[in-house]
């Protein structure tokens, strides 16, 4: 998060070159600050979610709001419900809001089961929250994790910024599975 790396070299800054204590007491308390509007901002963004998939009439199993780099405002809303996952793009001040994609659950998937019993889908298992299939043909799957895939109309005021969203920047973890 590069505006937490800011407010914690200001406030470091502050206080080594210009204000002593006092100014580790600003970045302090600017922190203090920036972090509580995040917890705020995924919060409001669950209970979005929530109203989301109510109004979808979906059997929710389990939700989330995962940060949007670079934007502090915007959350990735995922939901998962009897073996499909949606990604919906959340804004603070809009709510659930643009087109949800749907991606069948990658623990769903019955062509994945030996690989969920071998030691490296075990170890994936672990890692991923929101493991999809996110292609794939008849002998092979790529699946990612839903947190590390981009978007770009989940971006907020950045979405024009198309060259931020290369699919190869954040793509996470993924196997390919044959």
């Amino acid at each position: 998060d590069p505006y937490l790396d800011l407010i914690l070299f200001g406030g470091l800054l502050l206080g080594w070159w210009r204000m002593g204590r006092r100014g580790y007491r600003i970045g302090l308390i600017a922190l203090a600050a920036y972090m509580v509007m995040n917890i705020a901002v995924t919060g409001i963004s669950v209970l979005y979610m929530d109203r989301w998939a109510e109004k979808e009439g979906l059997v929710v199993e389990q939700v989330a709001a995962v940060p949007v780099p670079f934007s502090p405002l915007h959350r990735r809303g995922i939901v998962r419900s009897e073996g499909v996952l949606y990604d919906v793009p959340v804004s603070l001040f809009e709510g659930a809001s643009g087109r949800a994609d749907s991606y069948p659950s990658a623990l769903s998937d019955a062509r994945l089961g030996a690989l969920w019993e071998r030691r490296e889908g075990q170890i994936y298992r672990w890692f991923a929250r929101f493991p999809a299939v996110t292609s794939g043909m008849e002998d092979e799957v790529v699946v990612q994790d839903l947190r590390f895939m981009m978007r770009p109309d989940g971006l907020g005021w950045r979405r024009r910024w198309r060259w931020i969203t290369v699919r190869s920047f954040l793509t996470g973890g993924f196997f390919l599975w044959k």
